[in-house]
């Protein structure tokens, strides 16, 4: 997003509104100092849940479906490899996926884009393991 930005910046005639979450995953305002006038709103914020319920449902899962690598963390944090590692992860980054694999989880596929369409076409894929 900030190359494309920065990219059109001299067609911009005004500033442009950036529109995210409270605790943004990157720094978007300091790639773009100097270049782009950047307006911030947090409109969201996320907040951990009790994984409890998905937890005792484990057994019924075939893959995970992680989209930031806040929700990596999390989860690396909650599930136990010991009974939770024949569980594949699709993860829409490799910083995504970087917790997880640093925990010993070993069937990870991280997406080539970090966007939604493609992070859903790895459910299509066979999800590889890491070495």
């Amino acid at each position: 997003l900030a190359a494309l930005l920065a990219e059109e910046a001299p067609a911009l005639n005004g500033a442009v509104l950036h529109a995210g979450a409270r605790e943004p995953a990157g720094d978007l305002p300091g790639l773009l100092a100097g270049r782009v006038t950047l307006r911030t709103v947090a409109l969201y914020e996320t907040a951990a849940a009790d994984p409890a319920e998905a937890l005792a449902r484990l057994d019924t899962l075939d893959a995970v479906l992680v989209h930031s690598p806040k929700a990596g963390r999390r989860l690396a944090a909650v599930l136990d490899p010991a009974t939770a590692g024949d569980l594949s992860f699709a993860c829409i980054s490799p910083a995504a996926a970087e917790p997880l694999a640093e925990r010993g989880f070993k069937k990870l596929h991280a997406s080539r884009f970090p966007d939604e369409g493609h992070l859903l076409r790895l459910l299509a894929e066979p999800l590889i393991e890491t070495p």
